[in-house]
């Protein structure tokens, strides 16, 4: 039982040896060896590009972007909404699960209160079911309904779509949001999924 102690005291030794030289042996070729290290990661440093911008929205979803203003001019439309500011965890594990997702539009009236959160699928979705289904559930598990189009919907079709699931549009939506004082809650009723062809 001592023999295996001793072996292992030797292989530390040997170890820390090994160690020492190594760092005696860079400090004897000088500056040299620590400057070329530096070097070679200042290059790298120097050889990463900058960020650079990019359009916000692709052509697609600007498209959509457009017909859902134009079906429903009462509302406001925002896009690329990170799931940070529909969410909220005070665990940090729970918000790991959605902290860098964001949906594609979100629907307010005008006191900001969501009504409906719009995904636009297109054939990158395809095989990706059960990933949407999760992003669907921390949404709708919170009070929000999801509504996803396959396709680019027409503005009537959206329209029609929009009133069934939210409800139809105020005549006066400025007005009309302000008429009650009470507070109200940021989720308006149990989430729904709503998926359309």
């Amino acid at each position: 039982m001592v023999e295996w102690k001793s072996w292992v005291v030797i292989a530390v030794l040997v170890a820390m040896l090994a160690w020492v030289l190594e760092t005696w042996r860079l400090q004897r070729q000088g500056p040299t060896a620590r400057s070329a290290v530096r070097a070679a990661t200042d290059a790298a440093t120097k050889a990463r590009k900058p960020p650079t911008a990019i359009v916000p929205l692709t052509p697609h979803e600007q498209k959509m972007f457009f017909r859902l203003r134009d079906a429903r001019p009462d509302l406001i439309v925002l896009s690329q909404v990170g799931f940070g500011a529909l969410l909220h965890a005070d665990h940090g594990t729970v918000r790991s699960t959605f902290d860098r997702k964001r949906t594609d539009f979100v629907l307010c009236d005008h006191d900001f209160e969501v009504l409906a959160v719009v995904e636009l699928d297109d054939w990158s979705h395809d095989g990706r079911e059960a990933a949407d289904a999760a992003r669907d559930a921390l949404l709708t598990d919170a009070g929000y309904t999801v509504m996803r189009f396959r396709g680019m919907p027409e503005v009537e079709e959206l329209r029609m779509e929009l009133d069934r699931w939210i409800g139809p549009a105020h005549d006066d939506p400025w007005n009309a949001a302000r008429a009650s004082d009470a507070p109200r809650s940021r989720a308006r009723d149990p989430g729904r999924v709503r998926r359309t062809a």
